[in-house]
């Protein structure tokens, strides 16, 4: 209880466990088939959710409603078509890295897509080989308490995936992975059980396992290798800032938010200047847009006008986020992929756009 109680403060998707307790204690009644346990188990799972009630008001006290983080929008986003599509969304996730981008083309409008048709067709066709072969191998009791653990470890999959279920997922990115990391132990376990059933012989069963866990590292390399790129991005622009400004103000144009859903300056692009800076009065940073980048070093074409900056991406996966104007820069016009900006001359200010890889300094003839 007291674990419980540290980890609501650290992450708040332990509001699950009581349900995750609550869902082993209804099994294991089952198991017992009797009725004396019941008061055994209302004493295990009632603190939990006293502790948890006490939680929530304590929460609301300090934030002044119920439902904070993302807000209600999208913590009581209760659409049905969202909740399936999370869902679906988590399952896979859960026990797929990030899908090649390229799928994207038939993901999109996946009914009207053949190549997913006939995907989905071989899918269904390996299932029903598996359950045909389970059949062969196991009496109607050992399947009936097979498929009585699948289920449970589902539903601990399902209670856990919960309190996340209405923040958002990414099919072809890492982008929102962190949601995963909880529910992930019982997708693990679901998929490491369903292995033990199906993989009888020990020469199968040592084939797949390596088969698995090759899979896996590659798919872990992979995906430390952007980690590493985006954090190597992340101090090449910290060192760029810091070296080529000489103002006391900084007017980022295009930041980027994210390499391939990894945070390079989501946010803090402020806070490393001041806290890592080797100045002794680092400079007051505004960013008027974020890049949500595909490579690090795409590049952006740079227009000068007579009174305007147009700044348009030369990568079409790229996109602008989270754009807004400061006193010394308006956005005039934007779209996912372009923006128009009017420079106003402000006393020192720099300018900087990102290119290439690198933070580079706007020549004061723009402005």
């Amino acid at each position: 209880m007291l674990s419980f109680s540290l980890a609501l403060l650290t992450k708040e998707s332990a509001i699950c466990l009581p349900l995750l307790i609550l869902l082993c204690a209804l099994r294991q009644l089952w198991l017992t088939k009797t009725a004396d346990p019941w008061k055994r188990t209302i004493r295990l799972v009632l603190p939990f959710f006293l502790i948890l009630f006490a939680f929530v008001l304590v929460r609301a006290l300090f934030l002044h409603a119920l439902v904070g983080g993302y807000g209600t929008s999208q913590h009581l986003k209760l659409s049905p078509a969202w909740l399936r599509d999370r869902l679906l969304e988590g399952e896979v996730r859960s026990l797929l890295p990030a899908l090649p981008s390229a799928w994207a083309a038939f993901l999109y409008k996946p009914l009207k897509s053949t190549l997913f048709l006939l995907l989905v067709a071989l899918f269904l066709l390996i299932i029903l080989g598996l359950v045909i072969i389970r059949r062969r191998s196991f009496s109607a009791i050992d399947r009936r308490q097979q498929n009585a653990l699948i289920l449970f470890l589902y539903g601990l999959f399902l209670l856990s995936f919960l309190p996340v279920m209405n923040l958002r997922l990414s099919l072809y990115e890492t982008q929102g992975e962190r949601f995963l990391y909880l529910p992930s132990i019982f997708s693990s376990l679901f998929l490491a059980y369903i292995l033990m059933i199906m993989a009888q012989k020990r020469s199968v069963f040592v084939g797949v396992l390596l088969s698995v866990l090759a899979f896996y590292s590659i798919a872990l390399y992979r995906t430390n290798r952007t980690w590493r790129e985006a954090a190597h991005l992340s101090l090449s622009i910290k060192n760029d800032l810091e070296q080529s400004s000489i103002g006391s103000r900084l007017e980022i144009l295009n930041a980027p938010d994210n390499l391939r859903g990894v945070p390079v300056f989501h946010n803090g692009l402020p806070e490393a200047l001041e806290y890592f800076s080797s100045k002794p009065s680092p400079p007051l940073v505004r960013v008027i847009s974020f890049e949500k980048l595909r490579n690090a070093d795409d590049s952006v074409e740079v227009l000068r006008n007579a009174d305007s900056l147009t700044l348009n991406l030369r990568n079409s996966e790229n996109r602008f986020d989270r754009v807004a104007s400061s006193d010394c820069v308006k956005v005039v016009q934007q779209s996912p992929q372009s923006l128009t900006l009017q420079v106003n001359k402000c006393i020192g200010d720099d300018l900087f756009v990102f290119d290439r890889g690198r933070m580079t300094r706007v020549s004061d003839e723009v402005r």
